[in-house]
């Protein structure tokens, strides 16, 4: 999906002395983080605008939608559709940046530990040899264990021969 430049520049220019924040491609749009959290998403659609569950119900009775994700309202989260001038855009930016101030700052991508890595198992390479010793090994097994079994069958027919009375 394109962006709608208009929109952005407006965005841009609404968070311009807000330090924190960073523009990331997402939901077919332009995303703006602050902190490591979603503010606010431009694209042609509208605006998506993180108001938080608190501030669901005032936005949208102040005319905004509830944001759909493949038919899935997302919670916290409205778009706001139509023309919006830079006093509609800054006012909404507000109630984001109200909501997702609140929020505890997610360490930078720089800062998060890095996560320990375990050395790939490295097997052995096989060898013609050893499978074929095992595959013998295997056999033999397979040819005493029949021996074993017929051996049985053969005691058990051999066994003490019981006569059968004629009742």
């Amino acid at each position: 999906m394109a962006i709608d430049e208009q929109l952005v520049e407006r965005v841009r220019r609404a968070l311009g002395g807000e330090s924190g924040v960073r523009e990331v491609r997402m939901f077919g749009g332009l995303g703006f983080m602050l902190n490591g959290h979603l503010l606010a998403c431009a694209d042609t659609r509208g605006l998506l605008v993180r108001v938080g569950e608190t501030g669901q119900p005032d936005a949208l009775a102040q005319g905004a939608k509830p944001m759909l994700m493949n038919g899935r309202q997302m919670k916290g989260f409205v778009r706001v559709e139509g023309a919006l001038d830079a006093r509609a855009v800054s006012s909404w930016l507000r109630r984001a940046q109200a909501f997702v101030a609140a929020l505890p700052a997610k360490q930078s991508s720089a800062v998060r530990k890095e996560p320990v890595r375990k050395e790939p198992v490295r097997k052995e390479p096989v060898r013609k040899e050893s499978v074929r010793k095992e595959s013998v090994r295997k056999e033999s097994v397979r040819k005493e264990s029949v021996r074993k079994e017929s051996v049985r069958k053969e005691s058990v027919r051999k066994g003490p021969v019981r006569k059968r009375s004629k009742s």
